[in-house]
């Protein structure tokens, strides 16, 4: 069994209560979850949040969108994951987080199908906009991460124990080229949100079936994407540390010759392979 778990909570140090918050008609979340529910190979999708009972309306609204929940540990995300991976039996687990409400599921359902058909213990991507990838673990990896992880660091991020012990897991990582990372498609400030709001309420509700090359084209259209693209964030020193691991990492595929995606030279756009005619 393969599936996706959406990692979110209402608490945020920098815009509590975003994973509710409204992108046009719907919260953030909705547009998670309707998209994470567009990627080809996965049985389920878990919401996993804490037990805290400000999480009790994302709870609510995860429910009335037919997603099961899991509540665990405010601060232990890892367990999170552990927990629902042991419960449901699951071989392969998605990470998608609650801040992306593009996350591309093009690129996911072919990067599931490489992480299973290489038997991966983990697999990620680099060269996406930021917030449209997810990575993938093994149950495996998982068990092995909860039960040798120690401190808060390594319990609040998913990663860090597999990065920071490369050695252990067979891992890979699909470069895309050409890089388009400077997009920025994640909401983590105010800023964020008024910019991804403005950008849905022009690109309309038919933005829940797009792929990576249609959003970027109209935002080229719209004139979004110059304030789409990457601008100088706050980064936590985990999530930095855990950038540089992942650029250490051995086995870096160039995606275009692995028949996830290729360049398309005339039209100046990659072309993945579930989108071509």
């Amino acid at each position: 069994m393969n599936i996706a778990v959406i990692q979110a909570r209402m608490a945020s140090r920098r815009l509590p209560g975003k994973a509710l918050m409204l992108l046009g008609s719907y919260p953030l979340i909705y547009y998670v979850i309707s998209r994470t529910k567009k990627i080809q190979g996965i049985d389920k999708i878990i919401l996993a949040t804490s037990h805290r009972k400000e999480n009790d309306p994302l709870a609510t609204y995860a429910d009335s969108l037919g997603i099961e929940v899991f509540r665990g540990d405010e601060d232990n995300v890892l367990e999170r994951f552990h927990l629902v991976a042991q419960a449901t039996g699951a071989k392969n687990i998605i990470r998608v987080t609650g801040d992306n409400p593009l996350i591309d599921f093009n690129s996911m359902s072919l990067l599931l199908k490489y992480h299973c058909d290489n038997r991966n213990d983990y697999t990620c991507a680099a060269g996406f906009p930021v917030g449209s990838i997810g990575d993938i673990f093994s149950r495996q990896a998982l068990e092995e991460s909860y039960l040798h992880a120690n401190g808060k660091e390594l319990n609040d991020h998913v990663d860090l124990y597999i990065l920071e012990n490369q050695n252990k897991f067979k891992i890979m990582l699909y470069q895309l080229k050409p890089d388009l990372s400077t997009y920025r498609w994640t909401i983590d400030s105010q800023s964020d949100l008024d910019i991804m709001k403005a950008f849905l309420n022009t690109a309309s509700e038919s933005i829940i079936a797009l792929g990576m090359n249609q959003l970027i084209d109209k935002a080229v259209q719209a004139r979004f994407s110059e304030t789409m693209t990457s601008r100088k964030v706050e980064v936590s020193k985990e999530n930095m540390h855990s950038a540089q691991l992942a650029k250490k990492i051995v086995n870096k595929c160039d995606i275009q010759k692995h028949a996830l995606a290729c360049w398309d030279s005339k039209n100046e756009q990659v072309v993945f392979n579930n989108e071509r005619g």
